[in-house]
């Protein structure tokens, strides 16, 4: 099925949106197409696909983020306003075992809209081997890491969150990132 709709507004997490443009092809399972919203507090355009239509669900699109206020969209609890260019190729429902791409370009995080954080380039990449182990490899300006092994995805937050509370002290200090362990 072919749509195209302007949906003058729609309310999630009790945040009313406006503004919302869908142009795409839908059927049960796949939604491939174009999304844009722009209100107050998002600005975002969307381009690609989603599939459930497989086990492993396919995320390949590329988005524009031109600001998008998470506690504004009740979000998130603290003030943090994102922007940026994202590329994501991904398959699996479960984040723990997704495998593909996720590079994001000119990001922008802000914090309390006095704390700003820029970077130009952050790049994941995510494989599942032959033998079963793991690859991540993970690149921006802050850090270079590669990781092979029998590791728990989910878990690689706290590990992150650690090293720059150990590493970029006042990094973590402004913008109140602390480890749980």
């Amino acid at each position: 099925v072919k749509l195209g709709a302007n949906i003058q507004s729609f309310t999630f997490k009790d945040y009313t949106y406006e503004n919302l443009a869908i142009e795409g092809k839908f059927n049960q399972k796949l939604f491939d197409g174009k999304l844009n919203i722009k209100d107050d507090n998002i600005d975002l355009a969307f381009d690609g696909a989603v599939d459930f239509s497989d086990s492993s669900p396919l995320f390949n699109f590329l988005a524009q983020v031109i600001e998008l206020d998470l506690k504004s969209l009740n979000l998130s609890k603290q003030n943090f306003v994102l922007a940026g260019k994202v590329d994501i190729e991904l398959r699996d429902k479960n984040f723990a075992n997704m495998t593909g791409h996720i590079v994001a370009n000119d990001l922008m995080l802000q914090k309390d809209d006095s704390l700003r954080f820029v970077m130009d380039t952050l790049s994941v990449v995510n494989t599942l081997l032959d033998n079963g182990d793991k690859s991540l490899l993970l690149h921006s300006e802050l850090i270079n890491l590669q990781m092979i092994g029998r590791f728990d995805i989910d878990r690689l937050g706290d590990v992150f969150t650690g090293f720059i509370e150990k590493n970029y002290t006042e990094l973590a200090d402004r913008f109140g990132i602390r480890s749980s362990g």
